[in-house]
């Protein structure tokens, strides 16, 4: 991740998995360890959502991928919105223990495959 004064933590995960289609992509991350705070842990057991498929409808917070314009694997909405848009100065991409709501300038999500 990089925000827009050039700062790079990093989160990474021991465990990082996404399910099948089926499983409607569900996210398993755990054996967190990094510079940037774990802004994921509240994400895992959560399927993916999508505008026209949200798999996380809750009459307190539901609507999220509309309401961000992105899918992701939201639970009332984010803690981490890695898919969310730039916005220099504003609310998007973000990693809450890091930078709060505000926007990052950059990210990258790398997934080793199994051994």
């Amino acid at each position: 991740m990089e925000d827009f004064l050039g700062y790079t933590p990093y989160a990474v995960y021991d465990t990082f998995s996404v399910g099948s289609e089926n499983e409607r992509y569900k996210l398993t991350i755990g054996g967190y360890s990094g510079s940037a705070g774990d802004s994921m842990i509240d994400h895992n057991g959560m399927n993916f959502a999508t505008f026209d498929n949200d798999t996380y409808l809750s009459p307190m917070c539901g609507g999220c991928p509309v309401g961000f314009s992105a899918g992701y694997w939201y639970r009332c909405c984010f803690d981490s919105h890695l898919t969310g848009q730039i916005v220099e100065g504003g609310e998007g991409m973000s990693w809450l223990t890091w930078t709060g709501y505000q926007s990052l300038k950059t990210a990258l999500m790398m997934i080793r495959p199994w051994n």
